[in-house]
């Protein structure tokens, strides 16, 4: 029963994340649930495997809400070389993508 509601839980949280933003949705879903895995295999761990797990869920964590806020603020980059002068240019922002026009309203 338990699983069933676990289950349900990550569709919903996979659902809202793809009504928001389908990039972070592939990218933090699948961490989640390693992320619970570890966290179950911690509270089931003897005293000596308790330090890697504890130190597992701690890295992953940390790159779930890097990749979150980076997902979140990053501009991308608009590159566009020129073939007749030979020159490069790179932009910042994209039309489309939602820190890209948040720079743009500022």
């Amino acid at each position: 029963m338990a699983v069933v509601g676990i289950v349900a839980l990550h569709l919903a949280v996979a659902r809202r994340l793809a009504a928001y933003d389908n990039r972070l949705m592939v990218g933090v879903m699948p961490t989640a649930i390693v992320l619970q895995v570890a966290l179950f295999r911690l509270i089931r761990a003897q005293e000596r495997r308790r330090a890697f797990w504890t130190g597992f869920l701690t890295a992953g964590f940390l790159m779930m809400l890097s990749f979150g806020w980076a997902t979140r603020f990053s501009t991308p980059l608009k590159t566009t070389y020129n073939y007749t002068t030979d020159t490069l240019t790179v932009g910042a922002g994209v039309p489309g993508y939602f820190s890209a026009d948040q720079m743009r309203a500022i």
